[in-house]
């Protein structure tokens, strides 16, 4: 083989070698709507203390009047599309309306459903005015929740249960309205099968009308159910991008019996996880923590609601997803100014042109 083919052999190799190891990344078809420059208040005493792998803020849009919510970790903050605080509701504790940690916001039939760890939900109507507090009942040892969905009117909930034997093998259980527990669904068994570890099995569920879809954060899989929990499809995302998480059960075990919190963070964050599915105009958009390790980012990508051929992983420069509802949403941290406890950051309003 001659010097210049060598040379060309090798450089072949080289490309191929990077496009096998890196995600598709595409933000072209991304059309900016409107910019919105929001001052949000920071909770520097909250449980998570601004944890580094979320994004700017979350964005959930209100039914009407295009109004934005950003949830903070034990209160949340409406705005308008101009910037415009219009309330900040909630405060931490115990009580009706407070907040331990929040952890997901969804809504249904005109209220607005905020998840409170580990199993309470708060509930407010369409003008954010407080109306419920619903605990979220088992046989005994409650559960610790992740997210929630909708499904008629019952309450669709990702959850880890604790001794409880007859539901530990279960993760979405089903509540009435009113918290009553009326069943579970989906075994966990297909999580162990890939991580036989429980604190990455967590739940991430999407309801778009009366179909359900389901995933395990750290597992690239999204699963189609039926209303009553049985499989109907379910697709292998990721390819060759996906960073799986480097789980070696012997040093995981010898970790974890020294400080369980530090060993179960650092093993989550040590590869791809799925931060949340979102609803997006009937399809799915996937929201991708990756690297959160070395080089933290919220990328996503979008699938339609029959588990076809997923898009591309999406990274829209210097900016980060941090929602979808009618719109996409996406992030970037401005400023924080820590003696007023906020942080401003700018939101763009995008739709995606295919």
């Amino acid at each position: 083989m001659s010097s210049t083919s060598t040379h060309r052999f090798i450089a072949n190799c080289l490309i191929a070698l990077f496009l096998a190891a890196s995600p598709l990344l595409d933000a072209s078809h991304i059309k900016v709507l409107h910019k919105v420059i929001l001052n949000v208040t920071l909770d520097l005493d909250g449980p998570a203390r601004g944890s580094y792998i979320d994004p700017p803020v979350y964005v959930y849009e209100a039914f009407e009047k295009s109004r934005i919510i950003i949830p903070s970790d034990v209160f949340f903050e409406v705005f308008s599309m101009t910037g415009k605080r219009i309330a900040r509701i909630g405060r931490k504790g115990e009580g009706p309306g407070d907040f331990r940690f929040l952890l997901a916001m969804e809504k249904h039939k005109g209220c607005y459903y905020f998840l409170d760890s580990p199993h309470k939900v708060n509930v407010y109507d369409a003008n954010f005015l407080f109306q419920k507090r619903i605990l979220l009942q088992g046989a005994g040892t409650a559960p610790y929740a992740f997210c929630l969905g909708f499904l008629d009117n019952l309450i669709l909930v990702g959850q880890r249960w604790t001794n409880e034997p007859f539901q530990t093998e279960k993760c979405v259980s089903i509540y009435d309205l009113e918290g009553k527990l009326r069943g579970a669904v989906f075994d966990q068994k297909h999580g162990w099968e890939i991580y036989p570890e429980n604190s990455l099995l967590h739940p991430v569920i999407l309801t778009i009308g009366n179909e359900i879809f389901f995933a395990f954060n750290s597992i690239p899989i999204i699963w189609k159910l039926n209303k009553d929990g049985s499989i109907v499809n379910k697709i292998i995302l990721g390819g060759t991008w996906w960073k799986k998480i480097a789980f070696e059960a012997k040093k995981f075990k010898k970790k974890r019996s020294r400080n369980a919190w530090k060993a179960i963070n650092e093993l989550a964050l040590s590869g791809d996880l799925i931060q949340k599915l979102w609803n997006w105009r009937g399809n799915i958009v996937v929201q991708v923590v990756r690297d959160a390790n070395e080089d933290p980012r919220n990328l996503f990508f979008i699938i339609d609601k029959d588990l076809n051929e997923a898009g591309d992983l999406v990274d829209y420069p210097g900016y980060q997803f941090c929602g979808a509802g009618t719109f996409i949403y996406l992030g970037k941290l401005l400023e924080i100014d820590k003696s007023n406890r906020e942080k401003i950051v700018e939101v763009l309003q995008c739709d995606c042109v295919f």
